[in-house]
C-alpha cells in the first residue's frame, strides 16, 4: 500500500507542528514524522529560555 502526501514534515517541535498545521489548513495532505511523542520538547518537558 502506497500513500502520497503533499508535505512530509520531519520533526514535531514548535516549527514542525506549525508548518504542518498551516499546510493542512490550506488543504494539503500532510505527514508528520518524529522520534519523540507528539508535542516536542517545549510541550513535553518545558522550555528553558536563555537570555
Amino acid at each position: 500500500m502506497t500513500k502520497s502526501y503533499d508535505l512530509i514534515v520531519i520533526g514535531g517541535g514548535t516549527g514542525g507542528n506549525g508548518v504542518a498545521r498551516m499546510a493542512a489548513n490550506a488543504g494539503w495532505s500532510v505527514a508528520s514524522i518524529d522520534s519523540e511523542p507528539h508535542g516536542g520538547t517545549c510541550a513535553l518537558r518545558g522550555c528553558d529560555p536563555k537570555k
